[in-house]
This record gives C-alpha cells, structure tokens and sequence, in this order.
C-alpha cells in the first residue's frame, strides 16, 4: 500500500483531531472547567461548587493570615481566597506542588508577597458564599509555578 503525501498528512490531522477531541471530552468527564480567573470573580454562581482550573497570581499575608489569587487585568474588584485542606497542608512532602507554592511564599525573599509576583495554575474546587470570604477555591493542585524576586529600589 503507497500512500500520497497528501492522504498520510490527512490520516495524521485526523488523527491529531481525535486525540484533541479525547482530551477535551475527559476534562468534561472530570467536571474540569478551564476558565479565567476574571470570569470566577465576575461571575461566581456560574461556576459555583465546580472544579476549576485557573491560572493567576498569588497574593499572601503569612503573618495576618490569607493567601487569594488575584488578576490585575480584571475589572472587577476582590479575588478568591485560596483554601488549602488539611491533608495537603499536614502532609506537603506529599503534595510536592503545594510545598513548592509554599516555599515561595514563605522562604524565598520576604514572607509572604510583597517584594515578589508568584504566578500559577491552580486546580480545585470554586465555591461562592454570600458571607465573607466571597468566592473560594479549594486546592487540589498547583502546576506552572513562577516565581519572580523583585530587585529592591
């Protein structure tokens, strides 16, 4: 059997759209929903109690406690404070991703964010309450983890 170069890069785009389509459709099954983190803060009851998965950057006050995700692209005001769960927060040479996030926050520069800009991909569960804290997400996983020291003035 001779194939054109023509019916393999055909073979090849189809097989490449089947993949993607795979791909997508496990993410539906996962209740996987890829979004914007503008798009939690505007419109919190769309993805209420739903796993998501956001990329932003990470703001902490380790000594008054909290640590939100925040966009400065977004126009609308406030973040969503970043809840991790006890298991991952007892046991982070489990949870190599979280122990990374937390070393950045904690020993890298300052404690905490001032002096830094930690950006990150952040998996779980978003949850918006009618009572403070507004909008949260549960962590389930952190992944593209950056981390930039700014040089003092």
């Amino acid at each position: 059997m001779n194939l054109s170069r023509l019916q393999i890069g055909i073979v090849f785009l189809i097989s490449g759209c089947l993949l993607h389509s795979c791909f997508a459709m496990g993410q539906e099954r996962q209740g996987l929903s890829e979004t914007h983190l503008c798009a939690l803060v505007a419109h919190p009851e769309q993805f209420n109690k739903k796993r998501v998965r956001v990329h932003a950057q990470v703001e902490s006050a380790v000594i008054e406690g909290g640590t939100w995700l925040e966009d400065p692209s977004c126009k609308e005001d406030g973040g969503v404070e970043l809840f991790v769960p006890d298991p991952i927060r007892n046991h982070p040479a489990e949870h190599p991703d979280f122990k990374a996030l937390d070393d950045a926050i904690r020993l890298q520069g300052n404690i905490g964010t001032v002096g830094k800009k930690i950006t990150a991909t952040f998996t779980g569960e978003f949850t918006s309450h009618s009572k403070r804290p507004k909008r949260v997400l549960t962590l389930e996983k952190v992944e593209n983890l950056d981390v930039k020291i700014e040089k003092p003035n």
